[in-house]
Parts: C-alpha cells; sequence; structure tokens
C-alpha cells in the first residue's frame, strides 16, 4: 500500500477575507499536499474574473465568476513563487514573480509598439 508523503504547503489559500491577506507565506495556514490537490480541483471549472497582483508583494490573486478568490503568495527570499504566460503561441508575454518580491516581464517588447 502506498502512504502519502507528509508534505504541508503555505503556497495559496483561498479562505480569506480580502482585509485579511497575508504579506508573508507564513502568515498563511499550513494544509496537507493532499487538502491542497483537493482545493485545486474544486477550482477546475472555475472561471476567473479578475486577476490582481497584492500591493504590498507580487502575491496572485484571482477572483472567480462566483466569487472565490485564489491567493498565491508572491513574496520568497530565494525562489520564484509563480509565474504566469502564454506558453502556446509564438510571441507571447510570461510575467514572473521573482525572488525578493519583484516582478519580471518576458516577451512584452513584441507587445509595444516601436517608433
Amino acid at each position: 500500500m502506498r502512504q502519502e508523503r507528509k508534505r504541508n504547503s503555505r503556497t495559496f489559500h483561498w479562505e480569506l477575507e480580502r482585509s485579511k491577506f497575508p504579506t508573508v507565506e507564513n502568515d498563511l495556514p499550513e494544509v496537507s499536499q493532499s487538502e491542497e490537490f483537493k482545493r485545486i480541483c474544486e477550482l477546475r471549472q472555475a472561471r476567473v474574473q479578475k486577476v490582481e497582483l497584492g500591493s504590498n508583494a507580487p502575491h496572485l490573486i484571482l477572483t472567480m465568476e462566483d466569487g472565490r478568490v485564489l491567493f498565491i503568495n508572491g513574496y520568497d527570499e530565494n525562489h520564484e513563487p509563480w509565474q504566469a504566460g502564454e506558453s502556446f503561441v509564438r510571441v507571447g508575454l510570461t510575467v514572473i514573480a521573482c525572488p525578493g518580491g519583484e516582478i519580471a516581464l518576458f516577451g512584452a517588447e513584441d507587445l509595444v509598439d516601436k517608433p
């Protein structure tokens, strides 16, 4: 019988009030890996209505049409917490939350009109 690895995560959460979004990952509640997978699977058919970045760090905040909010931590001193972009187009934009709270854009030069 295969046993589940015990790994907890504070990567994302969505049972938070907007006024109580955390500033650092350790402020997020810890959940088990199986709970993390369950929560992500529950969003499978959800449609994103609004995409935002946090004001104090590049936290990715996705608001679904049904009102659920997915908060993805955007701050880590050593690693890229998340990245998003178009992967199936020749010219696309990739946005990366970089270590230390910075944002990097790749492909943006192709989207801007040149003089």
